[in-house]
């Protein structure tokens, strides 16, 4: 027998839990490892190899203990009503222990006692599924469903990769618990008016991001049989998901090759940019030099056609800074020699003259 006997404490956690005073007499009442402290063993899954932290099992036990309800199912199976209820709740020796009941006289009571019914398992929403590899949150506002499929978080860690796996922090739902053998799923319950809340909850924003509730609750069930290795995969759900998701997936794949395209062409733009720079550093050097050259010419020219004139030679100026140095030298030497024999005509005529100006025109030359 497995059956606990029910205390007064024991009475006062069931009337607590049902909402009203409850004959335990009519109850066969149990005690159960809900968890363990060892790693989840769920091969496929995104849960596999999942383990979860003391704040999780704390808050499952919260939940139970503070009256609100989590049914006891038969196999996860949602088509009928729960089989009995959670009352308690305590984490213990790294897990949750767990005590429920149930009507003394359903058949699920005896099979337990015999040893036929000996596994549960729990459906729950943590309050977040963190990778182990760098704690992002696969819950968190920027996770999308293909990091669902993909098992993959945004760092580009995927699970069951170097030992990547999830650690489930908190808790959002506790769902229910199951006596266990084949299947399951959590069940639903009727709340009244003055229980119900028009706010979403956590289920409610996945689902209308394109993730599954299905691929964030965790149900602790045994793996299913080799022969049957597709029987929790809802494949119409699966294929919606994707085909809603194709579109943008096919868009980004263009946005990616568009950017791939335009970075391979970074190294050659930043090669010409670089030529492009170098060349018109030469060349606005270069424009300098040919400005102070134009200016330099036009000088000389200007200085040759005077010193031509000058010196009596005329004709035009050079075209070369060659030529024009010559005509300048040329003329400045023909312009001093022309000054010279002017200088000693005037001053033999007028010494001739007896014009007393000579001698002026001598001190004024210095002579």
């Amino acid at each position: 027998m497995k059956r606990l006997t029910c205390d007064a404490a024991m009475q006062a956690r069931i009337n607590l839990a049902a909402g009203g005073e409850v004959d335990a007499s009519k109850l066969a009442v149990f005690e159960c490892v809900a968890m363990s402290g060892d790693p989840i063993k769920k091969p496929g899954s995104i849960f596999n190899g999942a383990v979860h932290t003391p704040s999780m099992l704390s808050a499952m036990a919260e939940y139970v203990n503070s009256g609100k309800s989590v049914p006891l199912n038969l196999m996860h199976d949602d088509s009928a009503l729960p089989t009995g209820r959670v009352f308690y709740a305590q984490p213990m020796d790294g897990g949750l222990r767990a005590q429920f009941y149930m009507p003394a006289d359903a058949p699920e009571a005896d099979l337990i006692d015999q040893g036929v019914i000996t596994e549960v398992s729990v459906s729950i929403l943590s309050a977040q599924m963190l990778c182990s590899a760098c704690a992002w949150d696969y819950l968190g506002e920027d996770a999308g469903v293909m990091n669902f499929i993909d098992q993959t978080c945004a760092n580009d860690h995927t699970i069951g990769v170097d030992n990547t796996h999830l650690i489930l922090n908190g808790l959002d739902q506790f769902f229910e618990l199951s006596l266990v053998g084949t299947g399951a799923s959590p069940s639903a319950r009727i709340l009244a008016p003055s229980a119900a809340k028009l706010s979403q909850n956590r289920i409610d924003r996945l689902a209308a991001s394109g993730v599954s509730p299905a691929a964030v609750i965790l149900t602790t069930q045994p793996p299913k049989r080799k022969e049957d290795p597709m029987a929790d995969l809802n494949l119409k759900e699966f294929t919606e998901t994707l085909a809603s998701q194709a579109g943008a997936i096919a868009k980004l794949t263009v946005e990616k090759a568009s950017f791939e395209a335009t970075a391979a062409e970074v190294p050659t733009l930043k090669a010409s940019l670089a030529t492009a720079t170098s060349t018109i550093t030469d060349l606005e050097a270069k424009l300098a030099v040919t400005a102070d050259y134009a200016a330099m010419h036009a000088y000389l020219t200007e200085q040759a056609q005077k010193a031509l004139t000058a010196s009596g030679k005329g004709g035009a100026p050079g075209k070369t800074f060659a030529e024009l140095k010559a005509q300048i030298d040329e003329s400045g030497v023909n312009l001093a020699n022309l000054v010279a024999g002017i200088s000693t005509v005037r001053a033999t005529t007028l010494s001739a003259s007896g014009d007393d100006s000579v001698s002026a025109f001598k001190m004024a030359k210095g002579e």
